[in-house]
């Protein structure tokens, strides 16, 4: 490291995940205080701040298209936003019996999944275009930590507390 570029500081609580944009200019942050904000590196600034009504946000997920966000957190909700409102688009309302701590968009376009996570140990693949659960599992590991799609989309990877990393078969779950 040379030197520090730029020092931002919005959020009133702890930030739990980043996210950054293919322009390299423009990140996402999501936090404790209930809010994600998009920021514009370059002008070292806030372009948008997006707040949900109650509990943290644990995890941030941009779309390949980079318009729509996707956050998890404390309100077990999956909430999707598009980063021109501030109101969120659609919600699966209790779309986990505990808190999410993590999300994961596939890779393929066409027909795009959504993997959830919780601390219960509950991994969950939603449809994108139809907000539909397709699949659900249950790890003995303690809580999911995060996870991330192979790139074919066949498998998914998680880690959790127990330190143990887990491969599953998206199609055979």
């Amino acid at each position: 490291f040379k030197k520090l570029q730029c020092h931002l500081k919005e959020h009133s609580n702890a930030i739990n995940a980043i996210e950054l944009y293919s322009d390299s200019r423009h990140i996402l942050s999501c936090s404790k205080d209930r809010s994600f904000i998009c920021w514009d590196l370059s002008a070292q600034k806030r372009v948008s701040c997006h707040r949900q009504n109650i509990g943290t946000m644990n995890d941030v997920q941009l779309s390949h298209d980079e318009q729509a966000v996707i956050t998890v957190g404390s309100d077990r909700c999956v909430t999707f936003w598009d980063i021109r409102q501030t109101k969120p688009v659609q919600c699966i309302a209790n779309a986990h019996d505990a808190d999410i701590n993590c999300v994961e968009l596939s890779h393929q376009t066409p027909s795009p999944m959504i993997a959830t996570a919780d601390t219960q140990s509950v991994l969950k693949i939603w449809d994108m275009k139809t907000y539909k659960l397709m699949t659900q599992q249950t790890a003995a590991c303690g809580k999911i930590n995060g996870v991330a799609f192979s790139f074919d989309d066949k498998q998914i990877v998680s880690v959790a507390q127990d330190s143990s990393i887990m491969i599953w078969n998206v199609f055979t779950m």
